[in-house]
């Protein structure tokens, strides 16, 4: 719903500021931990979910795997194919 009026604002890229928008409002809304593109997810939460309601998982707990994440339910015929990697 905020990706057209946002577009037209002239804004650059409309999809990361609707999103970073959703999670100001959830973070104000609920006690739901919320993080929005760009925020440092803390190294406690080992599983999210996305605006779309796909399942995320972290990697692991060592260094090299910590930020890096995978949807146990990918589906390539259902998302984009950047989610299937980390």
């Amino acid at each position: 719903m905020m990706i057209d009026p946002l577009h037209a604002a002239g804004v650059s890229d409309p999809h990361l500021v609707a999103r970073q928008l959703v999670a100001v409002v959830r973070r104000e809304r609920t006690v739901i931990r919320t993080f929005a593109p760009g925020d440092t997810v803390p190294y406690d939460v080992t599983s999210a979910i996305d605006l779309d309601g796909d399942r995320w998982e972290r990697l692991g707990t060592e260094p090299n795997e910590r930020d890096m994440w995978r949807m146990p339910a990918f589906n390539p015929n259902q998302h984009e194919s950047s989610c299937g990697g980390c």
